[in-house]
């Protein structure tokens, strides 16, 4: 499959093509921009959302949606029965305690008196640690070479926030500047690692220019 490239004229059209190859069982190769939306870039951004802020219930929603796999239908009664009988400061502790407790959200809020004394790449370095995102992520997939490329992705956002870090050394590197940073890198210069599948390559003719197939 790796020797079969489909070159398109735009970025819309790259979509369209992609869905439809993947409708159709053929594998792809993932390559250009939107590193920073896969379910992985969904997923730190997530959880550097929630540690940065304990209001952040969409952040909150994310991570029980990744991890667990629950919708909205199945949890918004339980949200709104709590927001309702706690006090405004209790409300961000949401599923951090008793026995709907998310561990993930549990780290997150052990790690929350850090989060404004440590740099964003040890904060992320943090999170993949004590959160288990590797765990989390080879979960989504058994098949060994797209669980290779999901690490590859973590790997990939990992580098962006140490990139982050260094540019900003002398002026001080923050978790919100952080957070805005990987925002506006969102889409548009968040490239992805190489794909690691056996599958056909979907790009535009701008992006192809030095790519060359059999």
């Amino acid at each position: 499959w790796s020797d079969i490239a489909i070159l398109v004229g735009t970025n819309a059209t790259l979509d369209k093509m992609r869905t439809v190859l993947g409708q159709s069982g053929i594998p792809l190769q993932v390559s250009g921009n939107g590193l920073l939306s896969t379910p992985e870039g969904i997923l730190v951004r997530a959880c550097l959302r929630r540690l940065h802020d304990q209001s952040d219930s969409l952040a909150s929603a994310e991570l029980i949606s990744l991890v667990k796999g629950e919708g909205p239908e199945t949890w918004i009664k339980e949200r709104l029965e709590w927001v309702a009988s706690h006090e405004l400061w209790e409300q961000g502790l949401w599923r951090c305690q008793g026995s709907t407790a998310l561990p993930i959200l549990v780290a997150l809020e052990k790690m929350r008196p850090l989060a404004a004394l440590s740099s964003p790449l040890k904060l992320l370095d943090k999170i993949i640690l004590q959160c288990e995102l590797d765990r989390i992520i080879l979960a989504w997939t058994p098949a060994s070479s797209r669980a290779g490329e999901r690490l590859a992705n973590l790997e990939a956002i990992h580098t962006l926030v140490a990139t982050f870090v260094e540019e900003h050394l002398g002026s001080g590197a923050s978790l919100a500047g952080c957070l805005l940073h990987l925002q506006e890198l969102a889409d548009t210069a968040d490239p992805l690692p190489t794909s690691l599948i056996d599958g056909v390559e979907v790009c535009t003719w701008h992006s192809a220019k030095g790519l060359e197939w059999p």
